[in-house]
């Protein structure tokens, strides 16, 4: 479902809990390049932003959102051809940062690892 009208996906996410599935990875890469292109209304991606907070993401999800960012970064970054990409989001649960065990050993045996998040208030 390539290049697909957003609330396409939004409809995806948001049919309750017995309607709604996950996207694909090509539907997540797509919605994900729309939404950081900004090409897609501000309601729009903060309604897909709140679905998948709800739902929480999938594998799928996941691997088509990193590779929407991967192919987003600039040349710089991109350079830096990471192994592993590390999300470090406040998420729904309240819990101590265990994955900066993860990153440590990780970086320890020779992989790059790129942790990314927000410095938001708070957070």
């Amino acid at each position: 479902m390539s290049n697909a009208p957003f609330s396409e996906y939004i409809k995806a996410l948001g049919k309750g809990q017995r309607g709604a599935r996950h996207l694909t990875q090509a539907e997540a890469f797509d919605a994900f390049s729309q939404l950081l292109n900004q090409s897609i209304a501000p309601e729009q991606a903060g309604a897909f932003l709140m679905l998948l907070r709800m739902q929480e993401e999938s594998v799928e999800e996941l691997c088509g959102f990193i590779a929407a960012c991967r192919n987003k970064l600039p040349a710089e970054l991109s350079a830096m051809q990471a192994s592993v990409d590390i999300g470090c989001y406040a998420g729904k649960r309240r819990q101590l940062p265990w994955y900066l065990l993860s990153v440590a050993l990780l970086a320890s045996v020779g992989y790059r690892v790129c942790l990314h998040g927000a410095s938001e208030p708070g957070s």
